[in-house]
């Protein structure tokens, strides 16, 4: 596990920045593993945090492969920012209600 660094957004106490920006610059990944808040009906991912975002476009940009991780109440949802298409991943990982 590696910490970006950068600045944090103290509600969900996520990594942004620059700083996190240049360290992901450093590395690649077999895997990507994410959870943004909402995927549509037609299949884009959306968020409410553009830096959010940002960082997660930077480390899709650097693994082979990217998974998001979703439970039911993101399906058919929409925020504010798009992140990218569900096209655009590996694969959706969606846990069923009785795996929560």
């Amino acid at each position: 596990c590696i910490g970006t660094g950068g600045e944090v957004i103290n509600s969900c106490l996520a990594f942004v920045g620059e700083e996190a920006h240049r360290t992901i610059e450093h590395y690649n990944a077999d895997f990507c593993f994410f959870a943004c808040r909402g995927i549509s009906e037609d299949g884009r991912l959306t968020d409410i945090s553009q830096p959010e975002n940002s960082v997660r476009l930077k480390m899709l940009a650097h693994s082979k492969q990217s998974f998001m991780l979703c439970t039911s109440d993101k399906m058919n949802k929409v925020y504010y920012h798009n992140l990218c298409s569900a096209d655009d991943i590996s694969g959706v990982i969606k846990a069923e209600e009785k795996d929560i």
